[in-house]
């Protein structure tokens, strides 16, 4: 400082703080630049965690959710069951179902059920009173096939209208005389001597002639047969065919109730006792003209029992739901039902499919309603966005420096926003 009249003079106070303040100003500066850095740096680590388990957890999902395609064994080839097969598994596939389905064509359903066994097919359409693998649980019932008995009565003579009366009149008649049975599996014929042996009949009195479901003009036509039996659901197109021509080439059929139904289903669970409605195969005239007792036999859907339980849940639900839907592409699929659980079932039931079909019908329904396709699509609809929510989100707070100090909001802005630019780019092709 200096004074007029007295030369120049220096405040030692004034000169010291000066030289202290010139001397620390960069290391000030290197200090908040330091911090800011480190600021920053940190930042960039937390995002790249969170971008890193964004990542993983898609991963995990996308692993966790990605379709399970089941092998199904069914056959014969061109048979009711394959076109049901067919029609399942393209619903599922145009419908984006968790569960999906890969046909294996057979000879019919003992081979399908062998590849059951073998392991070389997770899925098996097959009748409930065939020789069952034994970790061959059910998870469907696709219908009830029942027994239809009839004999001709005859075509009537020559210039005559009355119609001649049949020979076989009921079961009794059956012994040393020939039946025909339409289908080539040995479980008609196991279930005919069943029905036979329980009726009071002696069944290797009985004749028994075997035809292939194609082979029903021959049957019609065969004069050695006395009776025939089909067995499939009432409203097969087979046994209806066979109806018919028996009844041009014969007569009119008799229809031959079957007694002790009950008796038989008491006896031998894998059968139930079953009524066949007046008029259902033909109403005039109607056949039959009264209701008749017979007995049915379930064809089922069986899967290996060590299949993932989570698998056969969401199979039995996939199937349930589309049922009625699929029913107008395949009149079949109207029949599919759900099987017994109860645990004192001859056949249990498989442990998803009991999962789901135990639950309360009004849980049932919330996850039928409005479900356009698969848990994938579910889980991706209402987990995905969220997590792409979270991750801007984050982004965003990083980009406005919140919580992370007022140093950092200018400096820092800068980069942030450059990351945040490039996430959201990237988000623009996220699936």
């Amino acid at each position: 400082m200096v004074f007029p009249g007295t030369g120049s003079f220096s405040v030692p106070c004034l000169n010291m703080a000066a030289a202290m303040s010139a001397s620390d100003g960069p290391s000030v500066t290197r200090d908040l630049s330091t911090r800011r850095r480190k600021r920053r740096n940190s930042s960039l680590w937390v995002l790249a965690a969170g971008l890193l388990l964004f990542c993983a957890a898609a991963g995990t999902l996308y692993y966790a959710l990605r379709p399970v395609t089941l092998r199904i064994a069914v056959g014969p080839s061109g048979s009711d069951d394959q076109k049901l097969v067919q029609a399942l598994a393209q619903s599922f596939d145009l419908d984006r179902y968790s569960v999906r389905l890969s046909s294996i064509t057979t000879e019919g359903a003992v081979e399908s059920l062998g590849l059951l066994g073998a392991g070389k097919a997770d899925l098996a359409v097959a009748r409930g009173d065939l020789e069952m693998p034994g970790e061959a649980e059910t998870v469907a019932i696709v219908r009830k096939n029942f027994v239809v008995l009839w004999s001709p009565s005859g075509l009537p003579a020559k210039g005559s209208k009355r119609q001649p009366a049949a020979k076989i009149k009921t079961l009794d008649d059956l012994a040393d005389h020939r039946l025909g049975v339409i289908g080539k599996t040995p479980a008609n014929v196991a279930l005919l001597r069943v029905i036979l042996t329980e009726s009071g009949v002696d069944a290797d009195k009985v004749a028994v002639t075997q035809f292939a479901t194609s082979q029903v003009e021959e049957l019609a036509r065969d004069p050695n047969l006395d009776a025939f039996m089909a067995v499939g659901p009432l409203d097969s197109k087979i046994t209806a065919d066979a109806l018919a021509a028996t009844a041009r080439s014969r007569g009119e059929p008799k229809f031959l109730p079957i007694d002790v139904s009950e008796a038989i289903a008491q006896k031998h669970p894998l059968y139930e006792s079953e009524e066949i409605p007046g008029s259902i195969f033909n109403a005039k005239p109607a056949w039959p003209d009264d209701k008749i007792e017979t007995i049915s036999v379930n064809h089922l859907i069986v899967a290996r029992k060590s299949l993932s339980e989570t698998t056969v849940a969401a199979l039995a639900r996939q199937l349930f739901s589309i049922r009625q839907a699929l029913a107008k592409q395949v009149p079949g699929a109207a029949h599919i039902k759900k099987p017994d659980t109860d645990k004192d079932a001859e056949l249990p039931v498989h442990r998803g499919a009991a999962a789901y079909l135990d639950v309360p019908r009004a849980v049932q329904r919330l996850l039928l309603v409005r479900d356009p396709g698969s848990l994938r699509a579910r889980f991706r609809r209402r987990l995905v966005p969220p997590l792409l929510e979270a991750r801007r989100k984050g982004a965003q707070h990083i980009a406005s420096g919140q919580g992370l100090g007022p140093d950092f909001e200018g400096a820092g802005r800068g980069n942030a926003g450059a990351i945040v630019g490039a996430g959201r780019r990237g988000r623009r092709h996220t699936p």
